[in-house]
């Protein structure tokens, strides 16, 4: 605004209420050279403007208007209203930018960026006030045509009906006023109406914009409330008993039609808005989707939007682009793209069961808002449905679908939870993911049909199609169903993909039935007789999974005209239906939507999106993990593990950066730290790390091996880069070696093989470059240019610890011994020569075969004078190569607590090892010609067990989601001891578990579901099953683990569906009365808990326990410690020999009462020591023992006193 330049008014349109007078000839004659004039508003806010009775925001006030010239020499003008005297653009509270191409284009579009609640220190209300005031002042004039065109075709002539809806939807306002002001400061439904509250302020921001701006007609902000009621009017407008002139006919009434099966067709076209379809490619490589608004043509008033907004929570914003029409801050389309990564969309299902409607509220939220609510707030498809679905208000009953881009990988497809359908009618929502259809059959297609059974069933399709016979009412036989799944799989572009959306070719494809109704893109106005109507596609959007990211498609104006004329307002339609404001010819082309087009750069905001991949974001995770490293070690803080990972990871690609090579990052990353400045234990964790960097010659991975091996690191290094001083190294105290060894193995060694004839075998390497075997590999069929005795050979293995290999350099020779293989004694894999069961009378055709084709055969004639030896290995290293065996101690973390290793399933020489040149590899650990059900899933090998069983080590199988079996695995054709049932094939994928521990997961039966983190915590924690209550961050939940609602049940079911985890959820059983505890049984509950804050009498557990008899089902209780309705003795009477569970039964800490620890004797009671308030911690025990003996003397006591 420093170069703003001052010039004659009129340069953006011809005659502008904002700039005043006509515009002179100089004017016009620039017109032509800028056909396109990109206007900016900028609103900054205060001043004495007066709103509307019962207005929810606080209102603009003053505007001044200046001509002024960017910084790229581009013209336009500032509307500037403020709520301070001073006009610093860096102070602004919103800004936009309105291209009004609708003539070149078809489209106008709006760039409105409202700045941030940090930046402005303003609420969200003000500043979206501000972002409506922006656009309705900017677009007036479109605002207008378009608000008149939407009123006369949904009213005409009625005047019966226009009272009722504003009756109606004063009604609705006035229900969300007071629903605001009781939730606005709720801590858990506050998101929530805040949210709904800034959607009401930026209608009202609209309207007030408009009003200053507009020369013509004034609307209220309930005007403004009807345009953006739109979809939902034509469910609520005929409820109201208004007559619907959308799709009349002329010269007839609502009640009468010239045959049943015209009443049919128009009963259907009033449900017929839109088609939709996503298409995900055969190899996953991309993602396409496209939707195709289908409206009356009055409706073709269209405006692209783009938002870029700040949320209620702090910080928050949301980025979303959507096609849209003057007026309307929602899309109404439906189409969206947003920041979060989901796209929406959705086309319109009829409800034809007319009693649903009697469900009809004015108090719910209507679906526009709904949609815009749960655009800002969601995260992902599943949170979408949940916060669409609240307040249900059952008029706009759409298919809704969301898709998560964030669920999808290029060339790896969709996780579950990628696309999410929804479906409402009133009184209901229904919806679910539905990603396996998307993958299965390639495309989810819509087309006003619903598609889950009960929906249909109950919105009267089927009852329809009963009356009827006809394929228009279901859902896999209608017109448009057959046409995409026909033609849905041939797109694989987005030219495809346009052209699908656009297609109506009616006059040859047999599957329109000679119907312009029945196509992709509808042409009801090419219809004869008294089936035409001015109706149909009226637009297409179409977008791809890398474009989508950016808020990026191709969007196109006006009814198809691929195979069909182009649309015009001729002389003998143009007065059958009001079309303000539009172009008289719509022959437009695709045109590309950018929401960045004009939002880079806006005066006084700061540009938010940085785009990453995926690596880059770990990269910057880890930077910042070992940012916190730094400045711990730098202060003298010793590392625990996960810093000093972080550290040695970050500081490696940092050195990456610097064009440092390979060998010289592995000696490096050694020298960062040493044993003195890392807690006890952490060496021993990290036996390696490794980094993906970019190097100059591409990517490669970097392995630091036993990075901490040294007393003291280099902390040069190891602060390089961070600004941070370098510490004395005494800051970290005397080194003082730890005496404490994890593994305890046994002295002596260990005969491996044990049992089989050992046969000495001359190999020598003829080729030029080197050969190594391994010890499972089939010698006979080893590289041809070994030579040695084959026939000597056949069915051999080497005699050597499993999963090591002998080298053989270029001409060497070396006498190995060679062991038969084990178990069946099957060859295969290797080169096809010698496969099947090992049999001597095969033998000679064997050699000749091997001979033939090329393979080295050298007989020896003589045996050798060297006897060779048995193979062994020392206690010692066989521990630290394959795990503890029989009798080895294992200490437990840094604990004096050592176990000892009862028995070792695993054979000594045929144990699994997976890796290049090791034993689980085909033909050898792995077994040939077995099917997925002959094989395990998975096999975890050589996993050191502990549970309730005993100690041993073993191989764990696991098939079907659980362990199928633990014992010995592998290959039972060639090793010895494979148990039958734990086969690994070409089906099965490994777990290392050498040098871990496996025990059963934890069972966590006092959990307070406050907040979903909680669940990734117990996974890492050991826990794999939570028992508990709650509703997320409620004042209950945070004292009591109850889910009281059926409701409550179902959506924290749903919403932990997500994690791979066992959920048990406890309704709440303090009631004295069975009413109400039988539905939250039902809902899912696995128990009920009774809880001192919600009231423990003996009467509300009597009639839990009697429910849980009754059902089946758990009661946990923390008891009433007030002694307020009775004592313990009085509590314990009442449980009358049922099994509970007690929670904090050692009472103490919390003010809980000592005497509680008597249940602990009691029996059916299961006690549990579950204390919020002191951890455990070593002196646990000691203030236990104080407790009991407290406890003893008040036993005592209470004696004497009787």
């Amino acid at each position: 605004f420093r170069n703003e330049i001052h010039l004659s008014i009129g340069i953006v349109m011809e005659s502008d209420p904002l700039l005043g007078s006509r515009a002179s000839s100089w004017t016009r004659q620039l017109k032509t050279i800028i056909p396109i004039m990109f206007v900016s508003f900028l609103v900054l806010g205060k001043k004495s403007f007066q709103p509307e009775p019962n207005a929810i925001v606080h209102s603009i006030r003053s505007v001044s208007v200046d001509i002024v010239k960017n910084a790229s020499n581009e013209l336009g003008f500032s509307a500037i209203a403020t709520f301070d005297v001073k006009k610093d653009i860096h102070e602004s509270y919103a800004f936009a930018t309105f291209n009004d191409s609708v003539e070149l284009i078809g489209w106008s579009q709006l760039w409105v960026r409202a700045a941030s609640l940090l930046e402005t220190n303003r609420s969200i209300d003000q500043v979206m006030y501000a972002a409506g005031y922006a656009e309705g002042a900017l677009t007036h004039k479109r605002i207008q045509e378009h608000y008149f065109n939407t009123y006369e075709s949904f009213y005409g002539d009625d005047r019966i009906a226009p009272p009722r809806v504003r009756a109606w939807l004063s009604a609705n306002l006035e229900y969300l006023g007071q629903e605001i002001a009781m939730h606005h400061n709720h801590p858990v439904k506050g998101h929530y109406w805040k949210m709904v509250n800034a959607v009401l302020s930026q209608i009202q921001g609209l309207a007030a914009g408009y009003n200053d701006y507009t020369k013509g007609a004034r609307l209220s902000v309930l005007d403004f409330f009807f345009l953006n009621s739109n979809g939902d009017l034509e469910d609520l407008i005929p409820v109201l008993n208004a007559t619907d002139a959308r799709v009349r006919k002329e010269g007839d009434d609502e009640t009468t039609s010239s045959s049943s099966s015209e009443e049919s067709f128009y009963e259907l076209v009033k449900s017929l808005k839109c088609s939709a379809i996503i298409r995900i490619l055969p190899d996953a490589s991309d993602l396409l989707w496209g939707h195709t608004t289908w409206d009356i043509y009055s409706a073709m008033n269209k405006m692209f939007k783009h938002y870029d907004v700040p949320l209620p929570h702090e910080g928050g914003r949301r980025r979303v682009s959507m096609s849209s029409s003057p007026g309307y801050i929602s899309s109404v389309d439906d189409w969206y793209l947003l920041d979060s990564g989901l796209g929406v969309l959705e086309t319109t299902n009829g409800v034809y069961n007319k009693t649903l409607y009697d469900q009809l509220t004015h108090r719910s939220i209507l679906s526009w808002m709904r949609s815009k609510v749960a655009n800002a707030l969601a995260i992902n498809g599943t949170t979408w449905a949940t916060i669409f679905a609240l307040h249900n208000s059952g008029t706009y009953n759409n298919q809704w679908m969301v898709l998560d881009l964030n669920k999808f990988e290029p060339f790896k497809g969709f996780g579950p939870g990628g696309l999410t359908v929804l479906e409402q009618m009133p009184g209901a929502v229904e919806y679910a993911d539905k990603t396996n259809v998307l993958l299965t059959q390639g495309y989810w297609a819509s087309y006003n049909v619903p598609y889950f059974p009960n929906v249909y069933n109950l919105t009267g399709f089927r009852e329809k199609y009963n009356m009827q016979q006809t394929i228009d009412w279901t859902y896999n036989h209608t017109a448009r169903a057959q046409i995409f799944s026909r033609d849905a799989p041939k797109v694989n572009t987005i030219d495809e993909m346009k052209a699908i959306m656009r297609y109506n070719d009616y006059q040859h494809d047999p599957l329109s039935r000679g119907n312009p109704a029945w196509a992709v893109a509808a042409r009801y106005d090419l219809a004869q007789g008294s089936q035409f109507q001015l109706h149909g596609g009226i637009d297409s959007k179409v977008t791809s999974y890398k474009r989508a990211l950016t808020l990026e498609c191709d969007a196109i104006l006006g009814p198809t005209r691929v195979q069909q004329p182009t649309f015009s307002w001729t002389p003998e339609l143009t007065n059958l239906a009001a079309h303000r404001g539009q172009p008289s010819l719509f022959a437009f082309d695709f045109e590309t939507m950018r929401h960045q087009e004009h939002l880079n750069d806006a005066p006084g905001m700061t540009r938010y999106l940085m785009r990453l991949s995926p690596r880059e974001e770990d990269h910057l995770r880890l930077h910042q993990a070992g940012v916190l490293a730094q400045k711990r070690l730098a202060r003298g803080v010793r590392l625990n593990y996960v810093e000093a990972v972080a550290l040695i990871a970050s500081q490696t690609l940092e050195f990456i950066r610097d064009g440092n090579p390979v060998a010289d990052l592995m000696s490096m990353g050694k020298k960062f730290l040493g044993f003195r400045q890392v807690l006890p234990g952490v060496p021993e964790m990290i036996e390696d790390v490794q980094v993906e960097g970019t190097f100059p010659d591409g990517t490669k991975l970097v392995t630091v091996h036993h990075p901490i091996c040294r007393v003291d690191g280099d902390l040069a290094l190891a602060l390089y880069g961070s600004f941070f001083p370098v510490p004395d190294l005494s800051v970290f105290g005397p080194y003082e070696p730890e005496e404490k060894e994890q593994l305890i193995p046994l002295d002596g060694d260990l005969l491996l093989n044990e049992g089989r004839a050992i046969t000495p075998l001359l190999v020598t390497n003829m080729s030029d470059r080197p050969i190594q075997v391994g010890s499972h590999f089939h010698l006979i069929e080893a590289n041809k240019m070994l030579e040695m005795d084959r026939e000597r050979a056949y069915g051999q293995r080497l005699n050597i610890p499993s999963g090591t290999a002998v080298r053989f350099e270029p001409g060497d020779s070396k006498m190995v011994a060679i062991i038969p293989i084990a178990g069946n004694r099957v060859i295969s894999g290797g080169n096809f020569l010698a496969s099947g069961p090992v049999d001597a009378n095969n033998l000679t055709t064997i050699i000749e075969n091997l001979v033939a084709q090329g393979f080295l055969h050298a007989p020896m004639l003589q045996e050798p004078a060297i006897i060779p030896k048995p193979c062994t290995m020392s206690r010692r290293n066989y521990a630290h190569t394959y795990g503890p065996t029989t009798g080895d101690l294992v200490r437990l973390g840094d604990s004096d607590l050592l176990i000892r290793v009862e028995k070792d399933y695993t054979v000594y020489g045929d144990e699994c090892i997976f890796g290049g040149g090791k034993v689980l590899r085909e033909g050898m650990g792995q077994a040939t010609g077995r099917s997925s059900e002959e094989v395990l899933d998975t096999v975890i090998t050589n996993a050191l067990i502990v549970d309730y069983t005993g100690i041993y080590k073993a191989d764990i199988g696991i098939k079907h989601g659980r362990i199928w079996a633990i014992g010995k695995s592998g290959n039972p054709d060639v090793m010895e001891g494979v148990d039958l049932d734990m086969i690994v094939g070409v089906n099965t994928e490994v777990i290392a578990g050498r040098g871990l521990i496996v025990t059963a997961g934890g069972v966590d039966t006092h959990v307070h579901f406050i907040c979903p983190q909680l669940c990734e915590e117990a996974l890492a924690s050991g826990l794999t099953c939570l028992v508990g209550g709650g509703t997320g961050p409620a004042t209950g939940t945070k004292a009591t683990t109850c889910t009281p609602h059926p409701d409550h049940i179902k959506l924290m079911l749903q919403a932990t569906d997500v994690y791979p985890i066992n959920i048990g959820l406890t309704g709440k059983g303090n009631t004295a009365s069975s009413e109400g505890l039988q539905e939250v049984i039902d809902s899912g509950a696995i128990g009920l808990k009774l809880h001192e804050d919600w009231g423990t009498t003996p009467a509300s557990i009597h009639t839990a326990l009697e429910m849980a008899e009754s059902n089946d089902v758990q009661i946990t209780i923390h008891t009433d410690t007030l002694n307020e309705s009775s004592c313990v003795e009085h509590t314990i009477a009442a449980f009358a020999g049922r099994t509970i569970h007690t929670y904090h039964s050692e009472g103490a800490g919390g003010g809980h009462a000592p005497d509680i620890i008597t249940v602990c004797g009691e029996l059916h009671v299961l006690p549990s020591s579950t204390n919020p308030t002191r951890p455990f911690t070593t002196n646990t025990i000691e203030e236990h023992v104080d407790m009991l003996v407290l406890f003893e003397m008040h036993q005592k006591l209470t004696q004497l006193t009787r």
